[in-house]
């Protein structure tokens, strides 16, 4: 490349300009890479975090799965040994670890036929194993428009996951989550360092945590001290949990002002609404008055589903 660019160069003036610019292109690449670097490694706090505030603790021999890589540039191994250094109480064999991730869109093979039959499903990598059941797992989706979700089986918003994800939804079994664990855990802390502010997302995660072990009352109530405190969701359809958080514990008052309210902020998260609302009143028709389904219809104009 230095004999190339000596023959290409004649003058003097002409070499200095040349390696002024291969300079400052070297500058450029190495301040690029190293803002990347920094982006991905707080992409990676938050996920690890919000991730442990949703699942303080995953029962061993777990897959976690999701259509794409959850963090960028990390690589399935990469977070699949995170998961093990956050997760595992002990480790006595590398070939069989507790933990693992896989991206079903690459390295998965054959095996995504097993695992939606609920089938074992495994990895291998170096002297790295694992075994898991497919119905043992957990979905994640972490596209980082909104807070990392753990799949939840019926729930409305889950139309708008993509097909493999939608195809493998009855395959998140949240019973694999435990608010905590009898031994010792390790925290994101211990690789991430210290423990981020509790913005919208910790409140989110700790709602769907209490939503799974049907605390009703506490969604509602972190829902409520986060809208106080002015957090709000990056993405409109999040509210919904909390929507339902106040029909859980007969509120409908509140759940049609909250509907009201974000629908005024986002109204292409309508249509998701009407279909809650519907699909509710379908279900349990004698669960709202005639008003209050006449309120959601002015709200919402909905067409009939």
């Amino acid at each position: 490349m230095v004999a190339f660019l000596e023959w290409l160069t004649r003058g003097r003036t002409q070499k200095v300009a040349l390696l002024g610019f291969m300079i400052g292109v070297s500058v450029f690449s190495h301040l690029y890479t190293a803002d990347y670097y920094r982006e991905a490694w707080k992409i990676q706090k938050q996920f690890y975090w919000q991730l442990y505030w949703r699942a303080p603790y995953i029962l061993p021999q777990t897959a976690l799965l999701s259509d794409s890589e959850v963090i960028p540039s990390a690589g399935t191994y990469s977070t699949a040994a995170a998961l093990n250094m956050i997760y595992a109480e002990q480790i006595n064999d590398l070939g069989n670890l507790p933990y693992w991730f896989f991206n079903m869109s690459q390295k998965f093979g054959g095996q995504y036929d097993r695992f939606l039959s609920g089938k074992s499903v495994y990895a291998k990598f170096r002297n790295w194993g694992f075994v898991g059941k497919g119905d043992e797992s957990l979905l994640i989706d972490n596209d980082g428009k909104g807070c990392a979700y753990i799949i939840v089986p019926d729930r409305i918003e889950n139309s708008l996951l993509s097909d493999s994800l939608q195809a493998a939804v009855a395959n998140s079994n949240l019973s694999r989550i435990l608010s905590q664990s009898s031994n010792k855990v390790n925290s994101p802390s211990a690789v991430f360092g210290s423990e981020p502010p509790h913005t919208w997302c910790f409140y989110y995660e700790k709602a769907e945590l209490a939503s799974q072990q049907g605390d009703w009352k506490m969604v509602v109530a972190l829902g409520e001290k986060a809208n106080k405190l002015g957090f709000q969701p990056n993405q409109a359809v999040e509210w919904l949990l909390f929507i339902d958080g106040y029909v859980k514990t007969n509120n409908t008052p509140s759940a049609i002002k909250l509907t009201q309210r974000v629908s005024l902020q986002d109204p292409r998260v309508a249509p998701l609404l009407c279909t809650y609302w519907q699909t509710l009143d379908a279900e349990q028709p004698s669960l709202f008055s005639q008003t209050e389904l006449s309120d959601i219809e002015q709200i919402l104009k909905c067409t009939d589903a």
